[in-house]
């Protein structure tokens, strides 16, 4: 089984070379992808004060009709979204039920240092994500600090 995020630039020319079942992920699909055996995709996504809502809809099967579930990921960056998404195609892959990942992914805790929402002494909100400078990492740093309300003082 190969799982692949839609918007991969290599995604099609993977999933061309692999003979295998193909799963793919997407976040709000316009339309499912060709060569792909499996489809899972989020949409309508509404952010929350802490984190994202949204919808799962793995598509139907051979053997399954589709299924629709919400989710609710307590994380303020909404990349994890995908993240997601890609653990939900395993979870399908080994069976586990659509519900059942609803619910562990709603008591998710981001671990130490990776979008830890911290407050400090003076009530000062502090994203703390210093675990890791990858240039992945660090573009949903910013587009999650981006994206937060401006504080009292008109900051972020």
């Amino acid at each position: 089984v190969a799982i692949f995020p839609a918007d991969d630039p290599y995604h099609n020319r993977l999933a061309e070379k692999f003979a295998g079942r193909k799963v793919t992920v997407r976040v709000q699909p316009p339309a499912p992808p060709a060569r792909t055996d499996g489809y899972i995709s989020a949409s309508d996504i509404g952010a929350q004060e802490n984190g994202y809502r949204f919808t799962v809809t793995v598509a139907a099967s051979d053997t399954e009709p589709a299924q629709t579930q919400k989710f609710f990921l307590p994380s303020p960056g909404e990349f994890n979204i995908k993240n997601t998404l890609l653990a939900v195609a395993v979870g399908d892959v080994l069976g586990v039920p659509l519900d059942t990942m609803s619910r562990a992914v709603n008591r998710f805790k981001p671990p130490a240092m990776r979008l830890e929402v911290l407050k400090s002494p003076t009530g000062i909100t502090i994203l703390s994500d210093a675990y890791n400078a990858a240039p992945d990492s660090m573009v949903g740093a910013l587009k999650t600090l981006q994206d937060a309300p401006l504080g009292t003082n008109g900051k972020r």
